[in-house]
């Protein structure tokens, strides 16, 4: 296919979604052609996305130790929401399939620090025995039925932190033991792979759908509840002495 090596890379129009290298145009051949001399560079998400999808094809039947080490050199500099949680998604899935316990733990250590928390990374804490950290409660909120999120949104570090000591009085520790919980859970395909060419049973497979599990979302919602009222009360003993934190609006 055509490339255009006199390129100026910062005049190139911006790529679509799930773009491919068959529909790039020869400008954008270039850039991308050139950006793999170091996938360190910074660059369109959308070429990111193209050299991905293929190291996905690896994770399942190739060379997954070589994409394993890639995606995860590619986590450290493409901070992009969609390609951290696809990223993340696909690692712990592959590594659920491979049977690869270091991975899975690796990942999961290393997506502590975001407040991403999907279906699948549900299920890869509850199989390895990893608590969900505060932002992750946080995170799946909605998902689990919570809707009076207004402290959550007004007092954001107020919450974070009453939710902490709620977990430190009830747990020991300030995170939650998903793995402690009696659950049922429905199974359902739940998608855990960007690749658009996968099979759908691979790209979505039939998985335990811990998110919506009654007894999971139920716990949530206590704790979220529960949390919700303490911050009440911290706030209205902060405004009696004019020392409450400002609102986010």
């Amino acid at each position: 296919m055509p490339v255009d090596y006199n390129t100026n890379p910062d005049a190139v129009e911006k790529l679509g979604y799930y773009p491919s290298y068959e529909r790039l145009n020869p400008k954008q051949r270039f850039v991308y052609l050139k950006w793999l001399c170091d996938i360190t560079q910074s660059v369109d998400i959308g070429y990111v996305f193209i050299f991905y999808y293929g190291l996905e094809r690896h994770l399942i039947s190739g060379k997954y130790s070589d994409a394993i080490k890639t995606i995860l050199t590619l986590r450290q500099y493409h901070k992009h929401p969609s390609f951290l949680s696809y990223s993340a998604d696909a690692l712990i899935m592959s590594a659920i399939f491979q049977k690869d316990k270091e991975t899975l733990i690796n990942v999961l250590d290393l997506i502590d620090d975001t407040s991403y928390c999907s279906s699948v990374v549900l299920l890869g804490k509850f199989l390895m025995q990893v608590d969900l950290t505060v932002d992750e409660i946080i995170s799946v909120s909605s998902a689990t039925g919570f809707t009076n999120k207004k402290y959550i949104k007004e007092y954001p570090d107020l919450f974070k932190k009453t939710l902490e000591s709620y977990l430190l009085k009830e747990f020991g520790k300030n995170s939650y033991p998903i793995y402690q919980l009696k659950m049922q859970y429905p199974s359902q395909h739940i998608m855990s792979f960007a690749n658009i060419s996968f099979d759908q049973d691979i790209r979505s497979p039939v998985l335990p759908d811990l998110l919506h599990s009654p007894e999971f979302s139920s716990s949530m919602n206590s704790i979220l509840t529960t949390t919700h009222y303490d911050v009440k009360k911290i706030l209205a003993e902060l405004r009696k002495s004019d020392s409450a934190p400002q609102p986010k609006s």
